[in-house]
């Protein structure tokens, strides 16, 4: 969407390719395009880098000039598919009474020569993620795309008093001497396909730290996971 915002800043511009993103459940860190313009186009991306320099102090913009054969979108038609990347909304869509994020979308691909566009969409509720997928449906009508969904896990909800929580943190708490901190977590998982099958079905889930979630720097704190399984084994002794 930043690439997209920056060339609707650049008038009588036409485009003939724009690519970014690499999977589904990543957002996107770099993009590119193809474009014909007379602009002063350096000149335009100085300013749009110091307007945007506090908020993404590591934005890159390189340009490179070439001739290109390939098809050009009319000024109109580049317009409309800029617009339609830029107004995507993207990021949290809302919250619940604890400020905890319970629903999220993000602009995941993009291929103007496949005709292609993928939104990731992740909710731990059912109404919200049905509110979401209506609005995307909305906005692939306004700017004439074809919706298809191409999967889906559904989300879940856990009740924190219910006895599998407390046992778990009962089995932390022997461990670190203290109880773990609970959050709820707006992710689409495996277990929310069986959930959905057994209503009554207790879930807990525990987790080593994740740090620069779907993201291409995506990692994991290796002393966390030993802390994890550490957990997980003292539950199972204590209760199998």
């Amino acid at each position: 969407s930043l690439l997209a915002e920056l060339l609707l800043k650049i008038k009588n511009i036409k485009i003939s390719q724009f690519i970014g993103g690499s999977k589904i459940n990543v957002i996107p860190s770099n993009a590119q395009a193809v474009i014909e313009s007379n602009e002063n186009i350096e000149k335009i991306i100085k300013e749009y880098k110091n307007i945007n320099k506090k908020q993404y102090p590591n934005l890159e913009i390189e340009v490179l000039n070439s001739a290109s054969d390939e098809l050009l979108l009319s000024s109109e038609d580049t317009n409309r598919f800029l617009n339609s990347i830029y107004q995507l909304k993207h990021g949290i869509i809302n919250r619940n009474t604890r400020k905890e994020v319970t629903t999220s979308q993000n602009l995941a691909l993009v291929d103007l020569s496949k005709n292609l566009i993928q939104i990731g969409l992740r909710s731990s509720q059912k109404q919200e993620e049905k509110a979401a997928t209506t609005a995307i449906k909305e906005y692939c009508k306004k700017y004439n795309y074809k919706f298809n969904l191409i999967g889906h896990q559904p989300g879940f909800f856990t009740d924190e008093k219910k006895e599998l929580v407390q046992k778990m943190r009962e089995s932390y708490r022997r461990i670190n001497n203290k109880y773990p901190k609970m959050k709820s977590v707006h992710i689409s998982v495996e277990v929310g396909l069986i959930k959905e099958k057994i209503k009554d079905l207790e879930v807990v889930i525990i987790s080593p730290e994740i740090i620069d979630a779907h993201t291409p720097k995506e990692r994991v704190r290796i002393s966390s996971i030993i802390a994890c399984d550490k957990w997980l084994n003292e539950y199972i002794k204590t209760h199998s």
